[in-house]
Order: C-alpha cells, then structure tokens, then sequence
C-alpha cells in the first residue's frame, strides 16, 4: 500500500512537471505571423529564418493546446518542421522532405535548361549553317557572271 502512495505521489509530481495547456487562436495565414501569434500567445519567443516562413502557409490552430501541441498542428503538412527548446524558444527549419522536394525541382530546371541551351546551340548552328551556304552560292554566282 505504501509503495501505490509513493508511486501516486510521484506520478502527480511529473503531471506538474508537464507542458502546461494555453488558449491558443491562431488562424491559417503565413508562418511568420502565425509563430508570431504563438509566441505572444504562449510566452514563447521565436527564432526562424522570416523568407522560408513568410513563403508558407500555416493551419489554423483554435482551442487549447500544449506548446508543442500548437506547433505541431500549426506547421502540418507545410513543409516546415517546429522545435522547441528548453528555454522556450520556438525554431523552424524546412523539413527534409521539403528540402528534397526542392531539390528535385532544381534539378529539373537545370535539366530543362540544359535542353534550352542544346535547342539553342542547335538553332544557331542550323542558322550558320544557312548563311554559310547562302554566301557560297551568292559567290559562286559572281564567279560565273564575272
């Protein structure tokens, strides 16, 4: 019996010890004023590159959550990932499959420009090729006439 006290006692003590619950109301809208919501909303402070979060679009997050609770179903399915650390400071990155699906877009935008440039090289040769063959013609000509 005494030691379903102790076990008792010490399982309250961990709940205190919990992420507390705050009334957040944040809705959907760019990542940057979102986690700018938050923060005032939570006490938290903020540490995020402003380009990667303003070009993203956060979920609405209404009713009461932990921190990271908020977090995480704010920056859902955005392509950004949220980390908090011990002194409360909010962080985000891009998350990793974001990063290779940008990087899959890059490289087939150089790939496409590749062909660009070869469409092109082509072209002016084809070009060349012509006006080469016009001013032989246009001197055999005045070869025969002169």
């Amino acid at each position: 019996m005494l030691a379903l006290t102790v076990l008792a006692f010490v399982a309250g003590a961990q709940a205190q010890e919990a992420e507390p619950e705050y009334d957040v109301n944040v809705p959907e809208q760019n990542a940057a004023s979102a986690l700018e919501q938050l923060a005032e909303q939570t006490g938290a402070i903020t540490l995020f590159p402003y380009d990667l979060a303003a070009a993203r679009m956060t979920n609405a997050v209404i009713g009461r959550y932990t921190l990271p609770d908020a977090l995480d179903l704010m920056l859902k399915d955005t392509g950004l990932s949220g980390g908090l650390s011990e002194k409360r400071v909010i962080s985000i990155t891009a998350s990793a499959e974001a990063e290779r699906a940008e990087e899959d877009v890059l490289e087939t935008q150089e790939i496409g420009d590749m062909g660009t440039s070869r469409n092109n090289n082509l072209l002016a040769t084809v070009v060349s090729f012509f006006i080469g063959m016009g001013a032989a013609q246009q001197a055999g000509a005045q070869d025969s006439t002169g």
